[in-house]
C-alpha cells in the first residue's frame, strides 16, 4: 500500500495550469487512502489553501476523510476515476 507523504507529494506533478490555479497531479500511484491532509501523521505537510485541482486517478482509494476540505479550502475538483472507493457521504 503506498502512504499518501509529503515526499510523495512534492514528488508528483504540480504547476499553475492557465487560470493560475495550482494543480497537483497523484495519478498512477496505487494510493489506497487519503486521509486528513492536515494531519500529524503525514510528517511536514503542508495546509494546501491555493489548491484548486487534485487529481488521484488510477490509484487504489478506498475512502476520503469527510474533512477533507478543511485543509484544501480552494479545492473545486478532485478526479477520483478508477479508484476503489467505497461510499461517499452527503452533507
Amino acid at each position: 500500500m503506498v502512504k499518501l507523504t509529503a515526499d510523495l507529494i512534492w514528488k508528483c506533478p504540480h504547476f499553475f495550469n492557465a487560470l493560475k490555479e495550482r494543480e497537483l497531479d497523484l495519478r498512477g500511484n496505487k494510493i489506497a487512502v487519503i486521509e486528513n491532509l492536515g494531519a500529524t501523521e503525514l510528517d511536514n505537510f503542508p495546509y494546501l489553501k491555493r489548491l484548486g485541482t487534485l487529481l488521484i486517478n488510477n490509484n487504489r482509494v478506498t475512502r476520503i476523510n469527510p474533512n477533507i476540505g478543511e485543509f484544501l479550502p480552494s479545492l473545486h475538483t478532485l478526479v477520483l476515476k478508477d479508484n476503489r472507493l467505497v461510499n461517499l457521504v452527503e452533507d
